[in-house]
């Protein structure tokens, strides 16, 4: 899952860039560093909410996010759902 929400930033990101009109190497340094912090913020929160694995419920939401932006399933991939 750790490795997903890196991806949905990633993806995050390059839409941002997409979208700029003018970029310059000042605006496009800021933003890598917004989803870097954005990215530790949410990976910590992770770590933390699903004890690291062993919280079902909070591995179930996180589950859920990163199922709906990317369609990736890791509790059925991983045979947990039970």
């Amino acid at each position: 899952m750790y490795f997903d929400l890196m991806q949905i930033q990633k993806l995050q990101l390059s839409e941002q860039l997409i979208k700029l009109k003018n970029p310059d190497m000042k605006t496009m340094q800021t933003l890598y560093e917004n989803h870097i912090q954005e990215f530790k913020i949410k990976s910590q929160s992770l770590i933390k909410e699903t004890s690291r694995g062993r919280n079902v419920v909070a591995m179930k939401k996180w589950n859920s996010h990163i199922n709906d932006y990317l369609g990736i399933d890791n509790l059925r991939i991983f045979n947990l759902e039970n």
